[in-house]
């Protein structure tokens, strides 16, 4: 494994071990440990970070892969692009490499280039604020934990913004980078495993959202004022970015096969 991105992955040295040159001694569910414990790090970089200890996992232990994503998933259950990760791992034949080429993608996602690109024209966009802030903005931009038809998972810290968008009829621009795109089988999912049960399930393949589902870092929120995602493959219509969404939706995670 010595050559393998796994020795990349990106932990402080105290966490690892008494010096950075030991990390790579540390045993792939240490590695998986830290994750789970990462509250607070960037969904993409939680994603990513678990991609590589998975890899490991894989090499090492085939048979523990399922278990130690679900337990991830249960420490982030709003984390889109660990869903993403997960699937793809668990519909791999080779899981291991699998995890490098979805870590390569987290990590070489250009959505925040094109977002760039996107807002030279789009005249005053505001990312963050309160409705003080958006009074003669044309356009907000909030980032979502995760989307699918008809609901997004956003970060907490943006909900007020989001409602005052609302208030003002301001056209809403969704950013969505890599992974954060689900189809509607994981979306449930996830709903589920946030809290909302099978009322949440219910919920989310209507297209509306359930009350249940929420927690200091993210809540749910309908599509209503969404006029574009903007994602790695560029600036879309709503429509048009969840119908792309091809993420597979292993049984093992949208089932009833034992979790």
């Amino acid at each position: 494994m010595a050559s393998r991105a796994v020795g990349n992955i990106r932990f402080a040295p105290s966490k690892c071990a008494p010096s950075a040159g030991k990390v790579e001694a540390v045993h792939a569910i240490e590695r998986l440990r830290w994750v789970a414990q990462d509250c607070w790090a960037p969904a993409e970089e939680v994603a990513a970070d678990a991609a590589f200890a998975l890899a490991e996992v894989a090499e090492e232990e085939p048979s523990a892969l399922l278990p130690s994503c679900r337990r991830l998933l249960e420490r982030h259950p709003w984390c889109g692009p660990l869903w993403w990760v997960a699937a793809h791992l668990l519909a791999s034949p080779d899981p291991a490499a699998e995890a490098e080429r979805r870590a390569g993608q987290l990590l070489g996602d250009p959505t925040e280039e094109i977002l760039a690109v996107e807002l030279v024209t789009a005249g005053r966009a505001v990312r963050r604020g309160s409705l003080a802030d958006l009074v003669g903005a044309e356009v907000a931009v909030v980032q979502v934990e995760a989307v699918s038809v008809g609901a997004m998972a956003v970060d907490a810290d943006q909900r007020g913004m989001l409602l005052a968008a609302r208030e003002l009829d301001l056209p809403v621009w969704v950013v969505a980078g890599v992974g954060r795109v689900l189809p509607r089988g994981l979306w449930q999912s996830m709903v589920d495993r946030s809290g909302g049960g099978r009322g949440g399930r219910a919920a989310a393949a209507a297209g509306s959202v359930p009350r249940a589902p929420s927690t200091a870092r993210s809540h749910l929120s309908t599509l209503e004022g969404v006029v574009k995602v903007v994602g790695p493959n560029g600036s879309r219509s709503v429509e048009s970015a969840l119908s792309a969404a091809t993420c597979p939706e292993p049984a093992e995670l949208t089932g009833d096969r034992g979790w």
